[in-house]
């Protein structure tokens, strides 16, 4: 395709929140999750498999023992035993927990689930009325049934919601915006611009330490994360930051995006910047997390724009 100059880029980019075309709700699809993955998700698999009598350690870390066990539970459910965790595993893996729900390890990886999309639970067995509530809330944040139970519905809409990839999640989830805008042409600089409607959740790519950016500048609002992986991501046009500025993990929510700063609409702009302090593209960084697939390394992401 051909290149698209920035300022055409940020145009479309309104006009597409205007007529309400951005981040069309995509139903939410269960995740792939297998070795050498690492996060949340991993850890939930690891609950629910041993709570199924299929006993490995809970570390976050698809490793050999997880595989084993896996393959164990697929084949005593009749499932493709491939030690691969995705749609036809997943609705016999999960348990539905809600009040007083005796499942301890199900209702810890429920809650761990949770904390991944803001709420602050104390992560433990025990399904008590605060926990209830964020169940509720998350149900009504994202369109589910509120019942306070995390039923399957629940458990698709938690671990599909951002992707955990060895360690990474995307900035904003599955089920709010669709592949195609993450693989759509950007700017002709490195960076990347996603089109949200205002008050869209927004979590961190990579884990590190945050700084808070106040409402100065092109950026506006926003949260800068100089990254585990060596990069410093910088998310721009907040209408909120939702951490204060300290260590964030993967996956945990920072911010409600928004159209502050130097911005023709609400959209997140993400960029990215290697060790040397050069921009990078995160488009194939971000395609391989939706993905499920290796994530590339943050020194070989090009330094061209986001466009083809």
């Amino acid at each position: 395709m051909r290149r698209m100059p920035a300022v055409v880029a940020c145009v479309l980019t309104a006009a597409m929140v205007l007529l309400g075309l951005q981040g069309v709700a995509t139903a939410a699809s269960w995740p792939l999750v297998q070795s050498g993955h690492k996060g949340t998700d991993v850890r939930t698999v690891q609950h629910l498999v041993t709570h199924h009598g299929h006993a490995t350690g809970v570390d976050g870390d698809f490793g050999p023992n997880t595989k084993t066990q896996v393959t164990a539970f697929q084949r005593a459910k009749s499932l493709d035993a491939d030690g691969i965790v995705g749609p036809a595993t997943w609705p016999k893996l999960v348990v539905e927990v809600g009040e007083g729900s005796t499942a301890t390890h199900a209702v810890t990886a429920a809650k761990e689930q949770l904390n991944k999309h803001g709420a602050k639970l104390t992560a433990n067995g025990t399904f008590d009325a605060a926990t209830a509530e964020a169940v509720k809330k998350f149900q009504q944040e994202n369109g589910l049934t509120v019942n306070g139970k995390v039923t399957t519905e629940t458990w698709r809409e938690l671990v599909a919601g951002i992707g955990d990839v060895g360690g990474y999640s995307l900035p904003v989830g599955k089920s709010v915006m669709p592949r195609s805008e993450y693989d759509d042409p950007h700017h002709t600089y490195p960076a990347i611009d996603l089109p949200t409607r205002t008050g869209t959740k927004v979590y961190a790519v990579n884990g590190g330490t945050a700084t808070k950016i106040g409402n100065t500048g092109s950026c506006g609002y926003g949260v800068t994360i100089r990254a585990k992986d060596g990069g410093t991501y910088t998310y721009c046009h907040f209408k909120q930051a939702a951490v204060a500025s300290g260590e964030v993990k993967a996956g945990q929510l920072i911010g409600y995006s928004g159209n502050t700063g130097r911005s023709s609409g609400p959209h997140l702009h993400l960029q990215l910047k290697r060790s040397d302090g050069a921009l990078v593209c995160p488009q194939r960084l971000l395609l391989a997390v939706y993905d499920g697939k290796q994530v590339p390394a943050v020194g070989s992401l090009p330094t061209s724009g986001c466009f083809y």
